[in-house]
């Protein structure tokens, strides 16, 4: 091969095994394609781009056959190169790869040796049933992101901490994962460790506290039962996620001290039973996740504290009986969800004075009645959910002062009796979700003023009998959902105006006998369901829709077979 060859496009040769390349004749090459060549599924070289000097491998056991060796039974890979390099030391790294071979069943271990010589490596992914690491991984001098998804893995090599330039550190579903190296904290440029899914993985070294630099550490689904002391000498953390670690039990006290902490997920901590009480030292924390710590059973009053928190979930925190009362100082929060903690007593009324609150979730939150009287000062929600309220049994009106109001959801409430005369008010509605609200008698007639409303959930709502007459004006309403109305008899003919409305189900309203005659007219309609009503007959006008997803029943239905054969999709019987 020439040394001065600047140019080589191996791209699409499928059958390709060997590239004689001696060390140093690829000197002057600008631009080298080996996609589609059995071992690499994509190889991309281009010397000229101008971007930053990258080096990236990527090795997976994803082939199943090797076309020219169809009888061997080594491991099965393909490669994924991309290669931009503006400095002219990489001569020898493409060659090392060369020197494996180019099908598809070269021997792992010999692949292994060849990468570890590619001086200029900046991240290397390999995805492999391997049970062994490179062992000479650590002469990797430039990586920077190192991803192992190999899922045979028990250890990694001890000396895994010479790659001084480690930044990224990613070991998620290394299932048999079973310890850490001692010296792991060595690592002291890493900026973001995963061991999210390493089911056999139940201590963390001590050392660990030393990487001063670390920003993200990410255990979710590890069975970890204790965390190191020093934890919180992590003093840069952003991020810690330890969701469903389900068999630790305490959170260290020193993490208080992780003054950059943004972000504390402890979703599923199922035996974590107290949080350390200077929680709220946590200045710069925005989200903090508590949902399903089903033990838990305080929340520090010190959160109050966390001027910086945007969002906190408490969900399904079953045993916590009482929130802070100074609740209401976390000026900035956005987002509040309370949902199914069963065992709350009280919901204090300083919430109120969230002002920035867009997102509040109550739903299966018993003691929610008393607390609604002052929920109208929340002049910036957007999204409310009361479903599942079983003791709800109305809403008082100062609920109609959210005029940023987007979502109602009600959905469930058996109790409740009646809504607010002035729900009309509520002027930026999209959706308003009344599934299953049994005791429900009717629908207040302001309901017609929204004009921004998309969404109208009625569905189970077995006592209403009738609907606004001037239901029409919902000009935006795309969907409306009647399943079940039992009651309900009549459609009010105004619909027919609602030129937006793509679904209306009025499936098991076994009053409803016929449909208004000019329904015809709704043009964006696409699904039509009118199964275990009482309808015989459909409008004339509706012979003209296309596009018509109908169902209905055909043995009851009197249809003209001009309809049959013209009402495109209308097959739905």
């Amino acid at each position: 091969m020439t040394p001065h060859l600047e140019k080589l496009n191996l791209s699409g040769c499928a059958r390709l095994q060997k590239v004689h390349a001696p060390m140093g004749c690829l000197q002057n090459l600008l631009h080298l394609n080996l996609s589609g060549c059995l071992r690499f599924k994509d190889f991309l070289v281009d010397k000229r781009c101008q971007a930053t000097g990258t080096f990236i491998l990527t090795a997976r056991t994803t082939v199943y056959e090797c076309p020219l060796h169809p009888e061997n039974n080594l491991p099965m890979f393909q490669l994924k190169c991309v290669y931009d390099e503006t400095i002219s030391s990489w001569n020898g790294n493409i060659e090392k790869l060369f020197s494996s071979g180019l099908c598809a069943c070269t021997n792992l271990e010999s692949f292994f040796a060849s990468i570890c010589g590619l001086q200029h490596l900046r991240e290397l992914n390999l995805e492999s049933s391997s049970r062994k690491v490179p062992k000479d991984l650590s002469q990797l001098e430039s990586l920077e992101k190192l991803s192992l998804r190999m899922d045979k893995i028990r250890h990694l090599p001890d000396d895994i901490y010479m790659l001084k330039r480690l930044k990224s550190l990613d070991l998620q579903y290394c299932w048999y994962l079973e310890q850490l190296p001692k010296d792991i904290g060595r690592l002291e440029c890493l900026e973001e460790l995963n061991i999210s899914r390493c089911s056999y993985l139940q201590d963390i070294p001590i050392s660990i506290c030393n990487m001063k630099c670390l920003k993200r550490l990410h255990l979710w689904w590890c069975p970890v039962e204790k965390l190191p002391e020093e934890l919180g000498c992590l003093e840069f953390l952003e991020k810690l996620d330890l969701s469903n670690c389900i068999f630790l039990q305490d959170i260290p006290k020193t993490i208080c001290k992780m003054k950059c902490l943004k972000q504390l997920h402890l979703i599923r901590c199922r035996e974590v039973k107290t949080l350390p009480e200077e929680l709220g030292s946590l200045e710069c924390l925005e989200v903090l996740s508590l949902e399903g710590c089903v033990s838990l059973r305080d929340i520090p009053n010190s959160i109050c504290n966390m001027k910086c928190l945007t969002r906190l979930n408490i969900s399904y925190c079953t045993r916590v009986r009482k929130l802070p009362e100074e609740l209401g100082c976390l000026k900035g929060l956005e987002k509040l969800s309370l949902m199914g903690c069963t065992s709350l007593r009280d919901i204090p009324n300083s919430i109120c004075k969230l002002k920035r609150l867009k997102c509040l979730n109550l739903s299966d939150c018993h003691p929610v009645q008393k607390f609604l009287e002052e929920l109208g000062c929340l002049e910036c929600l957007e999204n409310l959910n009361l479903g599942q309220c079983a003791s709800l049994q109305d809403i008082p009106n100062s609920i109609c002062k959210m005029k940023s109001l987007k979502c109602l959801d009600l959905s469930d409430c058996h109790q409740l009796q009646k809504l607010p005369e002035e729900l009309g008010c509520l002027e930026c509605l999209e959706e308003l979700d009344l599934t299953g609200c049994r005791s429900l008698l009717y629908i207040p007639n302001s309901i017609c003023k929204i004009k921004s409303l998309k969404g109208l959930y009625l569905s189970g709502c077995i006592r209403v009998r009738k609907l606004p007459e001037e239901l029409g004006c919902l000009e935006c309403l795309e969907k409306l959902d009647l399943r079940q109305c039992a009651s309900l008899k009549d459609i009010p003919s105004s619909i027919s105006k609602m030129k937006s409305l793509t679904h209306l189900n009025l499936s098991h309203c076994i009053r409803v006998d016929k449909l208004p005659e000019e329904l015809g007219s709704l043009e964006c309609l696409k699904e039509l369901r009118i199964e275990g009503t009482t309808i015989r007959c459909l409008p004339r006008s509706m012979y003209q829709m296309e596009d018509l997803c109908f169902d209905g029943s055909s043995r009851d239905l009197e249809l003209s077979e001009w309809f049959l054969s013209d009402c495109v999709n209308g097959d739905y019987w």
